[in-house]
């Protein structure tokens, strides 16, 4: 079936369909693809609102006057041709089970084929300078309210118990494979076979999810509208797992990012990750790295501690050969220590501080007494004795 003026022809198929056309033209002549309006076909109804509920293939086309074509075909070939308007059409497939023989792209077993209800499949065929893109969904909102509802896509699973695992979006993409090889059916590219390594040059990107947001209204920082690029929620009973989590294919020798979180120049204007949870622990490393804080930055402080903690700031409980390690060259000092504040050896017990108010260094011993001082003359007093020549 052909139409003119459209670049893009999109076909489903189904093996139960219903189909509601909501225009004012009847119905053509069996295998009929002119785009005059011909007069009904004996049997067919003459409303202007039709449905069909019977166990015949369904295929939807783009008409070259904007407006869309639903063919409805059986097993004696074309039987009936919709000719519709491009608006207040819609297509309804109730209870279509998937039961299409399907090859994915990027993901097609060898074994146990994957049966779809929706197989759509094409491949670039213009020059490098036209964009070509598979499948284009896209909605206008012109009304609503905070309350209201607007989706561009919705995607809906249920899983019930004993039903295995369920995915609701998978996506897949390989870089640098060439289509067919072993996990290929019918001479669809398949899973591909990889090609030889550097085959695809560096300045193409290969992506495998773009979220693009543009917000033309106003500075919204915390407190103002709700504008983010993802929302993850729950409605749940119980905690899962994780809201994020990286794997990788068993069997892969490699790891598969150099940075697993990239945040790049000009992206993140206050905080590039914020935790107001109140989890146990905000961040925990584990496995084995060089260093699990790294800072490389030209930031004014390399570690800010200001929260309100009822225990100790920094907790150090391993048992690394070094508890604190300070390198470099610092021109005022390793460690500064405001006065009065004590630096402790024995829990809070015996400590060394410096009393501004009299200009002395004083030394506290286990019951928390003063037993040692020196002013800023280097005037010594003690509370014991001084004995020379023996052995600390």
């Amino acid at each position: 079936m052909k139409t003119r003026g459209w670049l893009v022809t999109v076909v489903f198929l189904t093996n139960l369909a219903t189909v509601r056309a909501e225009n004012t033209e009847r119905l053509s002549a069996p295998q009929h693809t002119s785009d005059k309006p011909r007069p009904a076909s004996p049997g067919t109804p003459e409303a202007p609102g039709i449905a069909f509920e019977t166990a015949l293939n369904t295929g939807l086309y783009l008409r070259s006057d904007g407006g869309i074509g639903v063919v409805l075909s059986g097993t004696e070939g074309l039987t009936y041709a919709q000719q519709g308007v491009s608006v207040n059409t819609g297509l309804i497939l109730p209870k279509v089970d998937p039961f299409l023989i399907t090859c994915p792209v990027s993901n097609c077993p060898s074994t146990n084929p994957v049966l779809s209800a929706v197989n759509i499949y094409g491949q670039t065929r213009k020059d490098a300078g036209t964009p070509e893109w598979e499948s284009v969904i896209g909605l206008y909102s012109a009304t609503g309210d905070p309350d209201g509802q607007k989706v561009v896509q919705y995607l809906g699973g249920m899983q019930a118990p004993g039903a295995g695992s369920l995915w609701t979006l998978n996506t897949d993409i390989v870089r640098n494979a060439t289509g067919g090889g072993r996990y290929s059916l019918d001479g669809l590219p398949g899973s591909g076979v990889p090609g030889s390594p550097g085959g695809i040059g560096r300045s193409d990107a290969t992506i495998g999810y773009e979220l693009d947001l543009t917000n033309w209204s106003e500075d919204d920082a915390p407190g103002g509208p709700f504008v983010v690029g993802m929302f993850i929620s729950t409605l749940s009973s119980y905690s899962s797992l994780a809201g994020l989590y990286y794997g990788s294919a068993k069997g892969q020798t490699v790891p598969s990012w150099h940075d697993g979180i990239f945040f790049a120049e000009n992206t993140v204007k206050d905080n590039s990750i914020f935790d107001g949870s109140s989890a146990s622990f905000s961040y925990q490393a584990a496995g084995s790295h060089l260093a699990a804080f790294y800072d490389n930055s030209r930031s004014r402080t390399g570690l800010s501690v200001n929260g309100a903690h009822t225990s100790e700031d920094i907790l150090l409980s391993d048992t690394a050969p070094v508890g604190i390690a300070i390198n470099g060259v610092h021109a005022t000092a390793a460690i500064t220590v405001p006065p009065r504040q004590k630096v402790c050896f024995d829990t809070t017990r015996s400590c060394l501080s410096y009393d501004d108010g009299r200009h002395k260094w004083l030394l506290t011993g286990p019951t928390g007494t003063n037993i040692a001082s020196i002013d800023d003359d280097g005037n010594m007093i003690l509370k014991g004795h001084i004995t020379q020549g023996q052995v600390p």
